[in-house]
């Protein structure tokens, strides 16, 4: 997946840091859906014991899930942009940013146009969800004033 340049850095990237490592191909398409039958073909005969998809989320997912009954790889990962990282197209965030949790804004700072209507529609998802879940739970995880009477007129007999 990716593109050309990244794929051409990788490669190389790669062979150098592991050695023994086989790399039975590397395509770097644009996927037109009348091109997949080709690239699952060449993937297939490549009969690669790993395939990583460098697509970007959710287009390697939804690659993935349209085409996996007809790819015969054991183990297929989706890495979205991890070549970028590995081979130097792209920086890391500082290590105090990583550690505490906040690669997200670094990434986004250095990708806004890209990043940021995604991060807005996962964020606008997420608390539509939350905002779903409340009212349920606020109504099943408290007793009702009917279950808290009934709860006090218990502990009264008893004791």
């Amino acid at each position: 997946g990716d593109t050309k340049k990244i794929t051409q850095a990788t490669v190389p990237q790669l062979s150098r840091d592991l050695p023994n490592l086989k790399i039975a191909g590397a395509l770097s398409p644009q996927i037109d859906p009348q091109e997949t039958p080709d690239i699952v073909q060449k993937i297939n005969k490549a009969k690669p014991h790993l395939l990583f998809l460098q697509l970007g989320s959710p287009k390697q997912e939804l690659w993935f899930a349209h085409n996996r009954h007809l790819l015969n790889v054991p183990v297929t990962i989706g890495i979205g942009g991890a070549f970028e990282r590995y081979c130097g197209h792209t920086k890391r965030a500082p290590l105090w940013m990583q550690r505490s949790g906040l690669e997200w804004l670094f990434r986004l700072t250095q990708e806004p146009q890209r990043l940021f209507p995604r991060y807005l529609k996962d964020a606008l998802t997420f608390t539509t969800h939350c905002l779903q879940w409340l009212p349920i739970h606020f109504l099943f995880s408290h007793p009702s004033s009917l279950q808290h009477k009934a709860a006090k007129i218990y502990d009264l007999q008893s004791k």
